[in-house]
């Protein structure tokens, strides 16, 4: 049985979804990458792009995870859903939010991820691999800025920062889709500078295997992945 939609109408939606701001920005002002992931889903009648994005939001003082549902199972053909997956402790807060001070310490600090408590201890050089560097390593009191404690957080825990498969189908429209892709890295579009999901060799690659069923990309199409967050940096103090 042929699908009820086309490789065309796929790219058009998500360049619709960009127009309309409901398409990742990874150079978002608010939000300070951290980590990305992608997660396609189709039926025969229905198709859904899920994207994850970790990172911190400034304007909410918190560490989320943004997720964006793209499809022509979604109302209006996208949204976007807020999970906080990323807490501080009692016993160790980075916050003090009454006087609205930032408290960590990059030699000891501690977080809560869905519950659980991960204390940490890490040296210069474990910073270093996590492409993070301590300016200022005599300072104490909130020497580890809430974008690096969230970049080093998802290189020592990975995908614990997304949703499990359980919490992605919660928020799934529709029961009758499968995962059939799933990426961590990828070509993205600049989205301030005007480009499109559907100028990237990655997104139409992606979109000829979804309509015909092929689960093979291009060779082409997955090279020089960009989403890592280096690659979208924004000074914001």
């Amino acid at each position: 049985m042929n699908k009820k939609y086309t490789k065309t109408d796929i790219l058009k939606a998500l360049d619709e979804s960009a127009k309309k701001g409901k398409f990742p920005v990874l150079d978002n002002e608010n939000v300070y990458l951290a980590d990305t992931r992608l997660s396609v889903f189709c039926s025969q009648e229905h198709w859904l792009f899920v994207f994850e994005i970790v990172g911190y939001s400034a304007p909410e003082n918190e560490f989320v995870d943004h997720i964006y549902l793209i499809g022509n199972c979604v109302d209006q053909g996208a949204k976007i859903v807020e999970k906080i997956f990323v807490e501080e402790t009692d016993d160790d807060p980075v916050w003090d939010r009454e006087e609205g001070e930032w408290l960590a310490d990059w030699r000891n600090w501690e977080i809560m991820v869905k519950g659980k408590i991960y204390k940490f201890r890490p040296s210069l050089d474990e910073y270093k691999e996590a492409g993070i560097e301590i300016e200022d390593p005599k300072r104490k009191i909130g020497s580890l800025r809430q974008d690096m404690l969230i970049r080093f957080l998802s290189f020592k825990l990975g995908d614990k920062l997304f949703c499990t498969e359980d919490e992605l189908f919660d928020i799934i429209p529709k029961n009758d889709l499968k995962k059939v892709f799933y990426f961590k890295e990828w070509q993205h579009p600049d989205i301030k500078n005007n480009e499109n999901p559907s100028e990237i060799p990655f997104f139409i690659s992606l979109t000829s295997a979804i309509e015909s069923g092929d689960r093979s990309i291009s060779e082409e199409a997955i090279k020089n992945p960009n989403t890592h967050w280096s690659n979208w940096i924004v000074k914001w103090y």
